[in-house]
């Protein structure tokens, strides 16, 4: 069986040209791009610094407002569209960008070393610096989210705060801070269940103390006999929502998966560690 070519002959460029034009004209004015345009085009520049680490942020004005609308009121008044955000890292503000696009809080690394005295870990951002910050900027949901973060990491790594941690919380927040409340109630947890064992000795505690705001709640906190672990249970006591409100943070539980990996080219010692592991937050950033 053969096959002819057939004889008639191709439509002429020109005519698929015209063809596809018009066809391209008519999508155009009905297909519309939404989610590109909810950035809108302007670019603001977020200048973030923390101790000798800076960087220069460029977000989409619109997009930054919509879901921070604290910025609307760090940009009134300025022409340039500049604004500096003082004491922040930028590995805390790269995740809270990543957060406004996606609305997803990335997972987080920790790396382990051993020495002979305690386990020293490291993390690629740190939940209470993100929490901090959305304190800062008037962001409810997304301390409730951070602060479920926190509170798995301490149950998985089984992390204490020690003196200088629980000092800078408390600089870093202020009168009635859920994080304060959060951490004060570890630490108190931790003292009265493991003793010397916790990480936080007596001259510690008292080094923390020094810090007057920490003194009260911890002295407040410790009056409670039937003191309970704060990482274990349900999170809404240390939460932004009001108690008869659905929580936000329920659907995103599944938020900072933990990644623990070993530093490369260490040889990690079989000693046990006589003390608990410990973090300070901030101190990696």
């Amino acid at each position: 069986m053969s096959l002819k070519r057939s004889r008639s002959s191709p439509p002429s460029m020109s005519a698929l040209t015209e063809h596809n034009a018009e066809l391209v004209t008519n999508i155009s004015k009905n297909e519309s791009t939404p989610y590109t345009d909810s950035f809108g085009t302007e670019l603001a520049q977020i200048h973030v610094a923390r101790g000798n680490r800076m960087k220069i942020f460029h977000v989409y004005k619109k997009k930054l407002c919509d879901k921070i609308p604290h910025f609307n009121h760090l940009f009134e008044g300025g022409h340039d569209l500049f604004v500096k955000l003082p004491d922040t890292s930028p590995p805390t503000f790269d995740v809270l960008i990543e957060w406004i696009y996606t609305d997803r809080l990335r997972g987080i690394e920790i790396v382990k070393v051993n020495d002979s005295d305690c386990k020293i870990f490291s993390m690629s951002w740190d939940p209470i610096q993100l929490y901090i910050l959305a304190e800062k900027l008037l962001l409810p949901g997304l301390m409730d989210r951070a602060m479920e973060v926190v509170r798995k990491i301490d149950r998985s790594e089984d992390f204490y705060y020690n003196q200088e941690a629980l000092k800078l919380i408390y600089v870093r927040t202020s009168e009635g801070s859920n994080i304060r409340q959060y951490v004060t109630k570890r630490a108190a947890y931790a003292v009265r269940n493991y003793g010397e064992s916790s990480s936080l000795s007596t001259t510690d505690l008292l080094s923390a103390m020094e810090n007057k705001d920490f003194a009260r709640d911890y002295l407040e906190v410790s009056r409670n006999w039937n003191l309970k672990d704060p990482r274990k249970g349900p999170g809404c006591q240390f939460h932004a929502h009001w108690k008869d409100e659905e929580c936000p943070a329920q659907k995103y539980m599944d938020e900072g998966k933990i990644t623990i990996r070993k530093p490369e080219n260490s040889v990690e010692k079989t000693k046990p560690s006589p003390k608990k592991p410990k973090v300070s937050p901030g101190s990696q950033q």
